[in-house]
């Protein structure tokens, strides 16, 4: 769910499930973590101008390499970039009444 300003929720989905990348590093006890977001897509910056997370490609290769650390990070450029689709489904967006909530407004569009 993303909203501008509070302003005019919507809930992006593929319509199936999907996760973010996201980064963590622990300081003695504390655990720190973060979704790595991108600049906002042009097709999303009206629902959200300033950002898109980065979204792992359905991969298990991408995954394992993910998860598995280490130094290289050359595979990952091409999804440092937002893109619409994951596995051929078009990224969709239905407007919400309330950010918090899960009444649907309006009509679903495809991006």
């Amino acid at each position: 769910m993303e909203s501008q300003r509070g302003d005019n929720p919507v809930e992006f989905s593929f319509g199936r499930p999907f996760f973010f990348c996201g980064l963590y590093k622990t300081w003695g006890d504390l655990l720190s973590c973060a979704i790595i977001t991108l600049a906002a897509h042009p097709d999303t910056a009206k629902f959200h101008e300033k950002s898109f997370p980065m979204i792992a490609p359905a991969d298990a290769g991408f995954v394992e390499q993910w998860l598995g650390g280490g130094e290289g990070t050359d595979a990952f450029e091409p999804h440092l970039h937002p893109h619409t689709a994951l596995g051929g489904a078009r990224l969709m967006v239905r407007p919400l009444k309330r950010a918090m909530g899960t009444e649907y407004i309006g009509v679903p569009v495809r991006v």
